[in-house]
């Protein structure tokens, strides 16, 4: 498999409704090469990068795409799966967990929203009433919690795009379009910088762009 078919496959695992990320991740470290390259003017800047072995990192908002950095996150499926998770990790002595049967608790965790299910389930017991009354109830708390779930997963990535410190690499030294657009119209230089020993704790991962 070469690295385009790698990348492809990596884009299709992060696209479904519930990604491997394990597996994407092991896709991902396999496809960060040796070597990446920077592309710079002739300027005071680029030598003293070269002198001091160094990197001038940058906001993600003083790019020029308004979207570099930013996270998509979807909002409602992930405070889905973390009510999930929050409630697979439950003791079985505590509530709500300790209030539902098996069967009860398998169905909300299978459940688009884990949380409506389970105010469906604990309402009749609870509250009483008709199930029209029931979703009246339910219904605006849901939509509450879905509107908290996609505020808090914009501030994340405006957050992401404000906090962070970024710098771009090619992976290629030749690339005609860069050599135009980023190193002074083919009149500065490209800088190697071998990335096989750095520290792993350093974030580093490609840019996969798709339709």
């Amino acid at each position: 498999m070469d690295s385009c078919d790698r990348k492809r496959q990596l884009i299709e695992l992060l696209s479904k409704t519930d990604p491997d990320i394990e597996q994407a991740m092991v896709i991902k470290h396999r496809l960060i090469p040796p070597c990446l390259y920077r592309y710079r003017s002739f300027n005071c800047k680029s030598l003293r990068d070269l002198r001091d072995d160094t990197v001038w990192l940058t906001s993600p908002n003083k790019y020029k795409d308004p979207y570099d950095s930013a996270l998509s996150l979807a909002g409602v499926p992930m405070f889905a799966l973390m009510t999930k998770m929050h409630l697979q990790h439950m003791p079985s002595s505590s509530w709500p967990r300790s209030v539902l049967s098996d069967e009860q608790f398998t169905q909300i965790l299978e459940a688009e929203n884990p949380l409506l299910a389970l105010a469906d389930i604990l309402l009749p017991e609870q509250a009483g009433g008709t199930d029209e009354r029931r979703r009246q109830i339910v219904r605006p708390l849901s939509e509450l919690a879905r509107q908290v779930a996609s505020d808090a997963a914009r501030r994340v990535s405006n957050m992401n795009q404000t906090d962070l410190r970024v710098c771009s690499f090619c992976e290629v030294p030749d690339s005609v379009p860069m050599w135009s657009n980023y190193a002074d119209g083919h009149q500065g230089l490209c800088i190697e910088y071998p990335i096989g020993t750095l520290d792993p704790d350093i974030c580093r991962g490609q840019v996969l762009i798709s339709d």
